[in-house]
């Protein structure tokens, strides 16, 4: 299966009163953390014009193969700043942006870095972007550095869109001091939000309308925002690692995965399945749980399934 693309514009201005101080820290920071990812290729584009962004996004090596775009940089409910050819700067249209990215055939994922994108939403949305994260009103430079690295930092790793977002929600949250939200909702195919009960992710982020906080520590401007249906924690942008626990061995010594034939005729298959569900299930829970006493519960459940999943290697093996 060939590797999925990711590419990345970074847009500074020259001027030293526009200037984003952390962007650079950011793209340094993606750079570090996937261009030697072995499951992902990352193409970045620093001090990105237009033309260098169409340059790139048009490459064949690129084609059927983009699974995310990420701009870095100053932005609007309309318009981006990319760099002048000559220097200087220039106004973006965003919806004409969109309407490009969406021509890109197998884009899952755009990451809109900068301030007040969400008005953008709706439109990637009805160009059939699964998945869309951006801000609703304008946002500090160091937290917007700090949770686009937080968020590749997870990918990275394979947790999965919705997961990682929510790792790097938390992460801010922790750096700032105090609890913040970040919004994840369902879009309605006909660009209006579904019933605040139509959708959730996970119980403790309520599904809400996207509005500007009356405070300005109410809560925080990102939203990861999807087509209904969809479940985002789990979808990847990358062919997940298969968890070694979970890996069985024929009588040659060639590896097989728990749903293979062999696992149906030997009676253990569903046995199998259902183990799987529940470390998956507590792995997920564990993520979330502050607690240390049920902390050390979940850890000991773990302890349990993998113990009972050696135990089932061993009897197949």
């Amino acid at each position: 299966m060939p590797e999925p693309h990711l590419i990345a514009a970074f847009a500074n201005v020259l001027d030293a009163e526009g200037r984003l101080d952390e962007l650079d820290r950011e793209m340094k920071g993606l750079k570090e953390t996937l261009r030697e990812h072995p499951k992902l290729v990352y193409v970045d584009i620093p001090n990105a014009t237009v033309e260098d962004m169409l340059k790139e996004l048009k490459r064949d090596k690129h084609q059927g193969q983009i699974v995310a775009f990420h701009f870095g940089g100053h932005a609007g409910s309309k318009q981006f700043i990319f760099e002048g050819a000559q220097g200087g700067k220039i106004m973006v249209d965003g919806e004409e942006l969109v309407r490009f990215l969406g021509t890109r055939e197998g884009l899952q994922l755009v990451f809109l870095n900068g301030c007040a994108t969400a008005p953008l939403v709706k439109s990637l949305l009805a160009e059939q972007i699964p998945y869309v994260i951006a801000t609703k009103y304008k946002v500090q430079d160091k937290m917007a550095a700090d949770l686009s690295i937080a968020f590749y930092e997870e990918i990275a790793q394979g947790k999965s869109i919705g997961l990682a977002f929510a790792a790097a929600r938390s992460q801010v949250n922790l750096v700032m001091g105090n609890k913040r939200e970040i919004v994840i909702k369902a879009e309605a195919g006909n660009g209006k939000p579904e019933s605040a009960d139509a959708t959730t992710f996970r119980d403790e982020i309520l599904l809400r309308k996207s509005t500007k906080p009356t405070t300005e520590d109410e809560d925080l401007p990102w939203g990861l925002y999807y087509q209904p249906g969809l479940k985002v924690e789990s979808a990847y942008l990358f062919e997940k690692e298969i968890n070694a626990d979970i890996h069985l061995k024929d009588k040659s010594g060639n590896s097989f995965i728990l749903e293979l034939e062999e696992l149906e005729r030997a009676g253990q298959r569903e046995i199998a399945e259902l183990l799987v569900e529940k470390k998956k299930r507590f792995e997920i829970a564990l993520i979330y749980e502050q607690d240390p006493g049920r902390m050390f519960s979940y850890e000991k459940q773990l302890e349990g399934i993998n113990e009972q999943l050696k135990n089932l290697k061993d009897k197949l093996s």
